[in-house]
């Protein structure tokens, strides 16, 4: 840090502000671009001046993701957000706080690989190859007094198709790494899992805790020719879940779903050129 090294965290939180506010009316590719690359350098001197556990960073609620879950040792919590350009590719910035056990906190930078452009249901993926996505929910189980935490993500992907993904994260004394294999999907164990769908399709993905379930919309091809082209596919006004049972996530179809406003808490970034439905 330089000329920001004496900020406090509510003119940091301020400064933060309002370049995220200046990057969702940027009206050009090179201006988003060069915000965005100020944003990353903000956060991280801010985060490194304490600002990620102050209540100073409420002034950020609704700019963009900061989902966080847990207490003293099992305390996280994520920050992402997007830029979206004008061929509708995504770039995205994060940083993951997590304890590291000894009273400290641990902060990674996610950096997104130019190599890794694309979500894959298997592998781990490290913090400086990632992808990218937004990170709006962070769930915290346990199992035999571990605690295991698992993302809930967006993807804008581009502009044929949409992503959610369920992203397990692993870890130990505050240092992360994505895909830890507690999934048992529909075809067996998994990295993760990924919802790829319509671009403008609205597709569910959330949290119940008092099911300990995440459920998610059953995603099929708008007609039977089109099996197989994700660009094609969308809600059937049927749902799938993953249960929590013994440490880890297990597939279940087709299952019941007694709140009628599932839809309700959907949330993507904000954007003047991507239809959200």
């Amino acid at each position: 840090m330089t000329w920001a090294q004496n900020l406090s965290p509510d003119a940091w939180a301020n400064l933060l502000r309002s370049g995220h506010e200046q990057l969702a009316s940027a009206s050009t590719d090179a201006e988003r671009l060069s915000l965005h690359d100020s944003l990353l350098t903000w956060w991280n001197d801010a985060l490194e001046a304490g600002l990620g556990q102050h209540p100073a960073l409420a002034l950020l609620e609704g700019k963009l993701a900061l989902p966080t879950a847990g207490r003293g040792d099992e305390w996280v919590r994520v920050i992402s957000w997007n830029v979206e350009l004008t061929d509708r590719t995504q770039r995205y910035g994060g940083f993951i706080l997590a304890a590291d056990g000894k009273g400290q906190t641990h902060i990674t930078p996610l950096q997104q690989s130019r190599r890794s452009k694309a979500w894959t249901p298997q592998g781990r993926v490290q913090p400086d190859d990632w992808p990218g996505a937004i990170y709006y929910d962070v769930i915290l189980t346990h199992h035999r007094k571990t605690p295991y935490y698992t993302l809930l993500g967006w993807d804008g992907a581009d502009a044929l198709v949409t992503q959610k993904i369920v992203e397990p994260l692993h870890i130990k004394r505050g240092r992360i790494r994505f895909g830890d294999r507690t999934l048992i999907g529909p075809d067996g164990t998994t990295s993760r899992i990924i919802l790829t769908y319509a671009d403008d399709a609205v597709v569910a993905l959330r949290h119940e805790p008092a099911s300990k379930r995440i459920v998610m919309d059953h995603l099929s091809p708008f007609a039977p020719h089109l099996k197989g082209v994700r660009s094609f596919y969308g809600p059937d006004m049927s749902y799938d879940a993953l249960v929590w049972r013994k440490g880890h996530w297990l597939y279940e179809p087709d299952v019941e779903v007694a709140d009628p406003n599932i839809k309700a808490p959907y949330n993507a970034p904000p954007s003047t050129r991507r239809r959200r439905g």
